[in-house]
């Protein structure tokens, strides 16, 4: 555990929990719509447990920031293709 925080600066089940919103957050950005299966595919035990974990590193729930965030990620994907 102390190696370990050592390293890479977080203790081993906060590395963990850091990861599980990663990969739900990639899957989101994928257009993942279904929470529950997104939920269970990144690590969490439902979606009550991915929500709260995603208000608590997030500071809102995953509608929320599908609703703020992935349009603004949509509009960088068109400035971004419209530049090659």
């Amino acid at each position: 555990g102390e190696r370990f925080r050592a390293e890479l600066g977080l203790a081993p089940k906060q590395a963990a929990r850091v990861l599980r919103f990663e990969r739900a957050a990639r899957l989101l950005r994928r257009g993942h719509a279904d929470l529950a299966a997104l939920a269970v595919e990144s690590g969490y035990y439902d979606q009550a447990h991915l929500t709260n974990e995603w208000r608590a590193l997030a500071g809102c729930t995953p509608g929320t920031w599908i609703a703020e965030e992935l349009p603004f990620l949509q509009d960088q994907e068109v400035a971004a293709g419209q530049d090659s």
